[in-house]
């Protein structure tokens, strides 16, 4: 491949940190983020973005399909036969924790915390929010967390079948000894840089023998991507066998998010998604 100066990242908010790190890590390239859809923000109409994509060299692409109309991969191709595409799956793994909270989905008024299901089931049962959380700190009756990981894994080692960019067997290789997930869908900085490296080997592979040095010298500002609530528990960190420890405050974030499946399914309230304030630092060891 002729090396490019120009690369679109035309992804969702995990493209953010992938453009950054290309324009301040390897010599002789630009890159433009630009969002695939209204949620991330900035998100031009897909007319006006494909049109924008000719003016590119290459396009490092979360694929879309069909119904997603100017910007799906067939379109995109259509229109760009000559345009060299690096597809990449979006990331996703809504079993890292017990409770993980998407604020921002449309599945109840509050968004979505991934294990509210067991949630429901015990308010069902007549069990109180101080007695869920005790439930969920020991464990106790709930689905398995390796399960729902695992699947969520298959799921993304079948989407990125065939595409130039992946990273599942980096997840699975290193889940128990690294950090690898805030949330369901946003990655660390553990998890971008291995990603940046792939990344590096197709387009610029003469550059990899520095590219350490580089990625050292990123500021924090280029992995911005929030936190939303969710906290490893002792109870996760041991069912995980993760060996980087636990969220110290792991216990005031679970009963924020049962507090708001609990208002929704007990009380009847019309819960709005409410993120709980503290930032989610690297957890603490055990």
């Amino acid at each position: 491949m002729a090396l490019p100066s120009k690369i679109a990242v035309l992804a969702n908010c995990q493209g953010q940190p992938i453009t950054k790190f290309i324009s301040a890590c390897l010599d002789g390239f630009d890159a433009t983020y630009i969002s695939n859809n209204a949620r991330t923000g900035d998100f031009a109409s897909p007319e006006t973005i494909l049109e924008t994509l000719g003016t590119f060299d290459v396009l490092v692409y979360h694929p879309l399909g069909a119904e997603h109309g100017a910007i799906s991969e067939a379109a995109i191709r259509q229109a760009y036969p000559q345009l060299p595409i690096i597809r990449l799956a979006y990331i996703f793994n809504s079993g890292t924790m017990s409770l993980g909270y998407a604020p921002f989905s449309g599945k109840n008024s509050y968004g979505e915390v991934f294990g509210e299901e067991a949630i429901i089931a015990m308010i069902q049962q007549g069990l109180s929010p101080a007695q869920i959380a005790t439930r969920f700190e020991q464990g106790d009756g709930l689905p398995s967390l390796p399960d729902r990981f695992r699947a969520d894994l298959n799921t993304l080692r079948q989407r990125e079948r065939g595409f130039e960019l992946k990273i599942t067997d980096f997840i699975a290789e290193n889940y128990h000894d690294s950090f690898l997930f805030l949330t369901h869908n946003h990655p660390t900085a553990a998890l971008f840089r291995p990603l940046f490296r792939r990344l590096t080997a197709l387009i610029a592979p003469e550059q990899l023998a520095a590219l350490e040095q580089r990625i050292d010298a990123l500021p924090p500002s280029t992995y911005d991507l929030p936190p939303t609530g969710g906290a490893i528990s002792p109870f996760d960190a041991k069912v995980q066998n993760y060996r980087f420890g636990y969220h110290s405050d792991y216990q005031k974030k679970q009963a924020h998010l049962i507090d708001l499946v609990w208002r929704k399914h007990a009380l009847g309230e019309d819960v709005k998604p409410s993120v709980y304030a503290s930032l989610i630092t690297v957890p603490d060891a055990i």
